[in-house]
């Protein structure tokens, strides 16, 4: 049943992935979340970090930047976990601009 889980989870990454490439952010969102849910639940944290991380480059794309904040923060924190340490910059760095942008001044601090 997990393999059965975790290959739903790819998928829906796979999905997320292509619409997010397509610019079509918003509908990139929900199969991002289903992922990283089904690879939380299938205990997969090398992908449930990478669906995160996904997800909150889309969050991040369509101005919800408290949201991608937390997203990129549960990254982090899973990449710690695992001892990925250039998971782990990469993802600092993506909070660093997100919570930057949350800053700018004319952006909704959503």
């Amino acid at each position: 049943m997990s393999s059965n889980r975790n290959d739903e989870g790819y998928a829906l990454k796979d999905l997320g992935t292509a619409l997010a490439n397509a610019g079509r952010y918003g509908e990139a969102v929900a199969p991002f979340q289903e992922a990283a849910a089904i690879f939380r639940e299938t205990r997969n944290p090398d992908a449930e970090a990478a669906a995160l991380d996904n997800l909150g480059a889309v969050l991040y794309g369509v101005g919800q930047f408290a949201e991608a904040i937390n997203a990129f923060q549960d990254a982090v924190t899973l990449f710690r976990e695992i001892g990925d340490r250039r998971g782990e910059d990469r993802l600092l760095e993506r909070l660093e601009t997100a919570r930057d942008a949350r800053q700018v001044p004319g952006r909704p601090k959503a």
